[in-house]
């Protein structure tokens, strides 16, 4: 590209990378330090006087830092005359504060748009926003891009008609159906199941209140006392995770309708939590096929584990697919899902970065590239040429 330069942040460099080899050019140089402090300093490593600059910076674990490490960038490219900003964040950060949840709270979604906005910014390019109405949080152009057409492509070659490597029949779209695991999901599911042309099917659970009298005394409960175990555990660990679930029963009654009987024995291992009064139903039919389990992002996956157990305990589903476009797996989140019985795969793609020993650790997670849509829309972007091209269709 001419007159472009492609600046990365520290907090994804793998998929900088990826992105710079796809359009043919290097990383521009830059210095970041931060001081002892914890005070971020940068320093661009050649000119970008009247040139387009890129910076890729998506979110990550060290969100603030990497937050305040792309304003700086920003900042400093138009203090050295830049001709245009443009900030590639393929994980907005605080995208799930999008809205009020209390009536004393922020909007931090909104906070963050401003930030990048007063800092210089001139145009963003993200993927899979939280809520697309975040768009308007920002007075600059936003191009937010889908992730669909990649997971539909790689779902359509390596599930639907491919083989899973076990030498098993590939199942086919009538063998399929893509689930929400809430309402909030329907209108994501039902684009997903239209483009693999699946059935498709909703997850609704009702928290009844619960009626269980209020108790001052701590729980003994060795279910509790193992599961906080788990839950306090802040590096993945597989075989300290097992250890610490060994011998718990699931409890598995007042989680379905009384008129649904399981289909299958409940397993008596796993890790994660259920509301004892919630009633969990199934908006449709999946028996005997391979569930794709999706939503926007993952982070905590007690919700996902909670509705793969049910679809195979007591809805008759082959298998269960966890289909996300953002895996943040906090904690042992991963943990969790590599020792689950009932998710089979977790899917993701490679917005968010994910810690090499937590890949190499787990046998369920894939990871999708999606350097090739974020490079064709940098390419686009500085060519002028439409990016809405990549909302419908994978550039590769």
């Amino acid at each position: 590209m001419r007159n472009a330069k492609l600046f990365a942040g520290t907090s994804h460099l793998t998929l900088a990378e990826r992105v710079a080899s796809y359009l043919g050019v290097e990383l521009a140089p830059v210095n970041l330090r931060r001081y002892t402090n914890r005070e971020t300093t940068v320093d661009l490593g050649c000119s970008v006087r009247e040139k387009d600059v890129y910076i890729l910076q998506s979110g990550s674990m060290s969100t603030n830092d990497h937050l305040m490490e792309v304003l700086i960038m920003v900042s400093a490219a138009k203090l050295a005359s830049a001709r245009k900003i443009t900030v590639v964040m393929p994980y907005f950060p605080y995208s799930k504060q999008s809205k009020k949840k209390k009536r004393r709270g922020a909007i931090s979604g909104k906070l963050v748009a401003s930030m990048l906005t007063v800092s210089g910014a001139d145009h963003v390019i993200t993927m899979d926003l939280h809520a697309s109405q975040m768009g308007g949080f920002f007075t600059i152009p936003v191009d937010n891009l889908f992730s669909e057409p990649t997971l539909a492509r790689w779902l359509m070659d390596n599930v639907i008609r491919g083989h899973n490597g076990n030498g098993d029949k590939a199942p086919g779209p009538e063998g399929v159906a893509v689930v929400a695991k809430n309402a909030g999901g329907a209108k994501r599911v039902t684009a997903l199941a239209d483009r693999l042309g699946t059935s498709f099917a909703l997850i609704h659970t009702d928290n009844a209140p619960s009626t269980k009298p209020f108790s001052r005394t701590p729980s003994t409960s060795p279910l509790r006392d193992s599961l906080a175990k788990v839950n306090s555990q802040t590096d993945l660990d597989l075989q300290t995770i097992t250890d610490a679930t060994n011998g718990i029963h699931r409890i598995t009654s007042g989680t379905h309708l009384q008129s649904d009987p399981p289909l299958r024995p409940p397993v008596t291992v796993t890790s994660w939590h259920k509301k004892r009064n919630a009633r969990i139903t199934l908006v449709g039919d999946v028996r005997n096929k391979l569930v794709l389990l999706l939503d926007d992002m993952i982070d905590h996956p007690s919700s996902f584990l909670t509705a793969a157990e049910h679809l195979m305990v007591h809805c008759g589903a082959s298998a269960v697919y966890i289909v996300a476009s953002h895996g943040l797996f906090s904690g042992s989140s991963l943990g969790e899902v590599e020792i689950c019985p009932y998710v089979h795969k977790v899917i993701v793609t490679n917005t968010f970065p994910i810690p090499d020993e937590l890949t190499s650790a787990s046998t369920k997670l894939v990871q999708i590239d999606v350097a090739p849509v974020l490079a064709e829309a940098i390419r686009r972007n500085h060519n002028g040429e439409s990016i809405s091209y990549l909302f419908d269709r994978n550039p590769f």
